[in-house]
This record gives structure tokens, sequence and C-alpha cells, in this order.
């Protein structure tokens, strides 16, 4: 759990220590010079006197009064010390941050079925967009403190912590995750990343970026499901453009999910689509949907293209499909 730095601690630890021996010491100070008539809630009370600065001088013996003024110096400096050491921790925003860190936890650990994204560069900020975007909740893993501010800035759990460390994934909830993505800024990381997650979780499911394209097979090897390599995306994508421009228009547009959008449909979150053909799912005309490939599981388990209208759709089937925008809130609709 998030806890106040070390610095801060030592400060209000060392205040704590002083202020503690000032009351033991002057305590056993006046106990002495009380003897044989004095007692320990005496000599205590004179010390709290003391201390707060509401004691009468005019009391005590010249010995006493002697005594109060060691224990006035040092014990008041002890209060003022530590006084001033908790004013710098409630000023600095150190408590404030120890409280949200903490409310912060108690939402990832309320996770479940989730997304963790390690590092939040230019990559990982635009993947948080597009999860956010689709309302799918995530926790970010971030070690820069700078980018981490950036990710609760734009309203991310977020993790400070390295995400090559077993402590910062399971901070995430990498047990309860469903997905996670890796797009730390250095291939080496990325991998490392991947044999960690894959080892606290088997069932993880994992997509990694690779700065290099001989990384892939590596990441592939480590446990990584899907590995994308942004050069190569981008590269695939201007020759679109520029050989084929209507259909990397479309393409481009299509990712953007402004016109239109590449949705996948299962047959397991849509129970309504369960053991129907395609013809009665209608799609096409009730969510204004094309389908186009249905992935399918179980013994005949493969992608088929562009499947007959009489294909029964099961559970556990994926229906690949291109959409106008919006089509999340009509086929919500239709459940």
């Amino acid at each position: 759990m998030p806890r106040l730095p070390a610095n801060l601690r030592r400060r209000f630890q060392t205040s704590l220590a002083l202020l503690i021996l000032a009351v033991v010491g002057s305590t056993i100070g006046f106990r002495i010079l009380e003897l044989p008539d004095g007692d320990w809630s005496k000599a205590l009370w004179e010390t709290l006197n003391i201390v707060s600065t509401v004691g009468n001088l005019d009391q005590l013996t010249a010995m006493e009064r002697a005594w109060a003024m060691i224990v006035m110096v040092f014990g008041l400096g002890a209060v003022f010390y530590g006084f001033g050491n908790l004013t710098a921790i409630l000023t600095s925003g150190e408590i404030l941050h120890v409280y949200e860190g903490r409310k912060m936890q108690r939402r990832i650990e309320s996770l479940s079925g989730h997304v963790i994204l390690c590092g939040f560069g230019n990559t990982g900020r635009m993947v948080a967009n597009r999860l956010r975007r689709f309302d799918i909740p995530f926790v970010v893993i971030e070690r820069d403190p700078r980018q981490a501010e950036e990710a609760r800035a734009d309203g991310c759990l977020v993790v400070v912590d390295d995400c090559t460390h077993e402590e910062a994934l399971e901070l995430a909830g990498v047990e309860r995750a469903r997905v996670l993505v890796t797009a730390v800024e250095n291939d080496a990381d990325n991998v490392f990343v991947v044999l960690t997650a894959k080892g606290m979780s088997p069932n993880l499911q994992i997509v990694a970026r690779a700065i290099q394209p001989t990384t892939v097979s590596k990441l592939k090897r480590a446990g990584a499901e899907h590995v994308t390599v942004p050069n190569q995306i981008a590269a695939y994508q201007l020759a679109d453009l520029a050989v084929r421009p209507e259909i990397g228009s479309f393409i481009s547009r299509a990712l953007g999910g402004d016109e239109f959008e590449l949705l996948e449909l299962s047959a397991t979150e849509h129970p309504w689509m369960c053991n129907k053909t395609i013809r009665d799912l209608n799609l096409t005309r009730r969510a204004d949907v094309i389908v186009f490939s249905l992935v399918r599981e179980g013994e005949d388990a493969g992608r088929h293209f562009n499947p007959p209208p009489d294909t029964v759709v099961r559970k556990g089937d994926t229906l690949l499909v291109v959409a106008r925008g919006g089509a999340r809130e009509r086929l919500a609709n239709l459940d």
C-alpha cells in the first residue's frame, strides 16, 4: 500500500522520538528533585505544564525552576520541531497523495476481467484513449512519476512502479485481469514483462509492442499471443494509401471508429445470438452491420470468411463485422 516517502517518515519519527525523550527526561528530573514527597503523576503534570507553556514557575523551588528552564529550552524545541515537520508533511500534499493512492488501490482491487497497460508513453497513451472509448476498465503501470501523474490527470487508475516487478503486477490485479498490453519503450523490458506476467497468470492474454521486428519471435516464445510492430503497421498503411487510396482511407476511418467500426461480437457475451442463423439475426437491417467472418471454436474451429446466411451461431462463436458508427449502442438495444 502507498506510504509516506522515507524522508518524511524519518522526520516524523525523529520529531516523535525527541518529544518523548523530552517528556520522559523532564518527568524523571522533576521526580528526583521532588523526593521524598513527589510522585510520578505530579512530575508528569509539571512536565506537561512546562512544555505546554502554561506552567507557573513561581510555584517551583530554585532547583526545580532551573530544571524547568532546561526543559523549556529542549522540550519546546522538540515541540516546535515536531509541529514544523507535521506542517511540512501536510503542506507538501503527501498525505493527500497517500489517501488518493489507497483509494485508487481499493478501486483496482475491485476490478476483474480488466486490462493492464504497461507503459504510458506515446503508444500507451493512445491505447488508453482507445480502451476508454470502448468503456473497457484498465489499470496503467508506469514507473516514471511524471508520466504516472499525467495518467492520473487523464482519469486512469495507476500503479507507480516498474512493470517488470511482480509486486507491480500484483497491485494491478494480474490474477484477475483478462488482458495485459505491454507498450514499454524497450524490447528487453517488454519480453521480461511477458515472461513475468505469464508465469503469474498462465491464462492471461498478452498483447505486446515490439520496437524491432526481430523481437517479435522472442515475445511470442515468451508467451505473448499477439505482437505488433508500429513501424510496420504505419508502413503498410502508407503503402495502402499510396497504392489503394480508397481501401486505405476506409481502413483508416474504420480504425478511427467515427464513421465506420470493426467489431467483434461474441455469442457468449450476447446470448440472444446463440442458436440462430445469420439470416435470422438479420444484423444488416436491424443494426446496420455487415458480417464478413465467423470465428468458431470446437471441432470445426477456424475463421470462416463470408459465412452463408444459414450458418448457425453457437455459444463461443465470434462474428467479425464492419458497421456504421454507433453500432455498439444499436446492438445493445437488441440484447
